[in-house]
């Protein structure tokens, strides 16, 4: 009897570790399916023979988890309307909704207008380096709008238009923005929210080079200097 036990007991062992070392392998072998097209770009400008390789190459988990952070920030109160992709293991953050990427992989346009994101000002945005068009328009945003993201050198157009703000914070990005600084912000859209003031002198040089400013169905009762039409 007890030369049976063991051997029944052997048995099961046995089949207990093959089971695991299957787990472990489709473990593995799902992990390189969902994650092997994230290496990094070989045909990107990163030149491997200077060593000079920008540090989110692998995978671009930085603009992933920024992306993740701001949805979490933006649907406590209510959520997307479409959140297609977002958060999704095996889903590219380049393929979730209203997300376009470069190349590389790195985001460059974040298009999320009528989607009921809600709460506050996503702080999150200002670390995406490689944003160029920001469209959060229609949506339930609120409070100050840190101003911090109009730092970054590759945003070009902001629409923030049909929300509830009320005003700017310059936030410390901006606040440590030098004069000498180019931007290549063309676009601002801030029409339609509850701003009751924008003075801030380190915002007007951020948009120096503007094409269009809307600042329409506010509260302001000044402007900044280089506003000719409202």
């Amino acid at each position: 009897i007890n030369a049976e036990y063991g051997a029944s007991l052997c048995s099961r062992g046995m089949l207990s570790f093959a089971s695991f070392g299957i787990f472990l392998f489709l473990f593995s072998f799902s992990e390189f399916f969902c994650f092997s097209s994230c290496q990094p770009n070989k045909t990107s400008k990163g030149d491997l023979r200077s060593g000079k390789i920008e540090r989110n190459t692998d995978c671009q988990i930085s603009d992933r988890n920024i992306l993740v952070q701001l949805f979490k920030e933006t649907s406590k109160s209510s959520r997307w309307k479409n959140s297609f992709g977002w958060l999704e293991f095996c889903v590219s953050h380049c393929d979730w909704f209203g997300v376009t990427c470069d190349d590389a992989q790195r985001v460059i346009s974040l298009e999320l207008p009528g989607n009921q994101l809600s709460g506050a000002f996503p702080s999150s945005l200002h670390h995406l380096s490689h944003l160029s068009v920001l469209d959060l328009s229609n949506n339930e945003l609120e409070g100050p709008i840190n101003l911090g993201f109009l730092s970054l050198f590759s945003l070009k157009s902001v629409n923030l238009s049909h929300n509830f703000f009320t005003n700017i914070e310059a936030g410390q990005d901006l606040n440590n923005f030098e004069e000498e600084n180019d931007t290549q912000l063309i676009s601002v859209d801030l029409s339609w929210n509850y701003l009751q003031n924008l003075e801030d002198p380190t915002f007007e040089r951020v948009l120096k080079n503007l094409q269009t400013l809307s600042l329409s169905h506010n509260f302001l009762k000044e402007f900044p200097v280089l506003c000719v039409d409202t």
